[in-house]
């Protein structure tokens, strides 16, 4: 196992990466597992001012939790 847990899995693998976060830009596309798990983390991020580009079907999901989000083809697409 890489984390206890989606969000640690995720954030081990980014740090494996060795890239770095520029400004408070996420691009997500969510699987239909994972994604209730991410709601509460999603509007704390919004809350501190993250702002988020999405799939079209991710789009659609965080729009019915009421979370904002810009729908992008792509992540190259942000810019």
């Amino acid at each position: 196992h890489i984390g206890r847990n989606y969000l640690e899995a995720f954030f081990a693998s980014w740090l494996s990466t060795e890239q770095k976060i520029q400004g408070k830009r996420l691009f997500m596309n969510l699987n239909h597992e994972g994604k209730n798990g991410l709601i509460d983390p999603l509007f704390v991020l919004s809350r501190q001012g993250w702002h988020f580009f999405s799939t079209k079907e991710t789009y659609a999901f965080l729009t019915s939790q009421e979370i904002s989000s810009v729908a992008v083809t792509s992540a190259s697409a942000i810019g």
